[in-house]
């Protein structure tokens, strides 16, 4: 009977006696005390013999143990190499180990081949490689060459001068590689100096230092992209930079969480065209508007474009102007006479310097001080563009 599994013991089992006699088939009786005997919890059996050191002696494996009711586990009879018997009322029994625990535990040490733990041990010869979750508390150091196919967290400094190889999700926190950084997975670096970065799956870092050619090695990360816009959550290192779905890029100049982001220098940060639909203008109107989100400190340019036709009547004065909600910008690009039923097109161009990083109004006006200007659908334009 091999055990292979957790064996109860007690240390001041009494003796005691059966009560009532029991044949080879029996699998429940009851013994006449229980002082410091095992109960079975936890699901994990223990030991008895009856009639020891005689020859009728029996081993026997039970299950549960309760208010001296033994029940026996099924296959408990006759175990460690003895005989299921009959045995009679007032026969000793008593808690005991099994020989076979001895070898088990014995051919657990010193048998080489044998393998128990699959789920908790790595084997030197490789065939149990780590495959899940791998925790490091200390330095790890690597001098060869290092597969990594699992996650892996290193909490502590990791010197690695061979190359490391990682196709799992990984964390690796004040780590220098000065050798080769090959990423397929997921890969997080803390506080990490890499030479050489070769990276087919994304990768984070919190003050990863790359180092780069002569006169740019300042640090620099792509960290990902948004879905317009900014960051406006997470922790950011100045140099990072996202690319969002618009097709904008986005830099980080100043850490922190998010940190201060600016659009790339020539980058278009608004467009709009308007009025939805064909309009007359008369008194001084907004044709329509546009949000831009802005960053104080950097310099933009505003276009404004306009296509329309004098009807009803000569207008004394026709004109179109660009105004900013920060009040900072208020540029008329068109002011002239227009005879009636005669077509004027106009632009024009202004400088805008936001005081503050917000979220800010642009509109375009247009006004005819008689008759009116009718401007057609979407025949009005306005661009907003990062210069400086």
């Amino acid at each position: 009977m091999a055990l292979l599994q957790r064996i109860s013991h007690r240390g001041a089992a009494v003796p005691a006696a059966l009560v009532g006699t029991i044949t080879p088939s029996t699998m429940s009786f009851v013994i006449s005390q229980t002082a410091g005997w095992p109960t079975g919890a936890g699901a994990q059996p223990f030991g008895i013999v009856i009639d020891p050191d005689t020859p009728i002696e029996e081993k026997i494996l039970c299950a549960t143990q309760a208010s001296g009711t033994i029940t026996v586990v099924s296959g408990g009879r006759g175990a460690d190499n003895t005989v299921p018997t009959g045995h009679q009322a007032g026969a000793i029994v008593e808690h005991c180990a099994f020989a076979l625990e001895l070898d088990d535990d014995n051919d657990h040490i010193y048998n080489t081949t044998r393998f128990d733990h699959d789920a908790q041990y790595a084997r030197l010869d490789g065939t149990n490689p780590f495959t899940g979750p791998l925790t490091l508390q200390s330095g790890l150091t690597v001098t060869g060459p290092t597969s990594l196919t699992g996650p892996l967290t290193e909490n502590g400094n990791a010197t690695i001068s061979g190359t490391l190889g990682v196709s799992g999700a990984t964390t690796l926190a004040s780590t220098t590689i000065s050798g080769t950084l090959g990423v397929s997975g997921a890969t997080s670096l803390a506080a990490a100096t890499v030479t050489t970065l070769t990276a087919s799956g994304e990768v984070k870092g919190t003050d990863m230092t790359a180092t780069g050619l002569p006169g740019a090695t300042s640090g620099g990360r792509y960290v990902g992209g948004t879905a317009s816009g900014a960051p406006t959550s997470g922790t950011f290192a100045a140099g990072d930079f996202i690319v969002d779905r618009t097709g904008q890029i986005w830099i980080c100049v100043t850490a922190g969480t998010p940190g201060t982001w600016v659009p790339q220098i020539g980058s278009m940060v608004g467009h709009g065209t308007g009025p939805s639909s064909t309009t007359n203008f008369t008194g001084h109107a907004p044709a329509f508007a546009i949000s831009v989100a802005v960053v104080a400190g950097c310099t933009y340019k505003i276009d404004g474009r306009i296509l329309g036709t004098q009807v009803t009547a000569n207008g004394g004065i026709v004109l179109a102007d660009m105004v900013t909600a920060d009040g900072l910008v208020a540029a008329r690009f068109l002011s002239t006479y227009i005879p009636v039923g005669t077509e004027e097109v106009g632009g024009g161009a202004t400088i805008w310097q936001p005081t503050a990083t917000a979220s800010r109004q642009v509109t375009l006006n247009v006004q005819a001080s008689s008759g009116a200007f009718q401007v057609g659908a979407n025949q009005a334009e306005l661009i907003v563009t990062r210069i400086d």
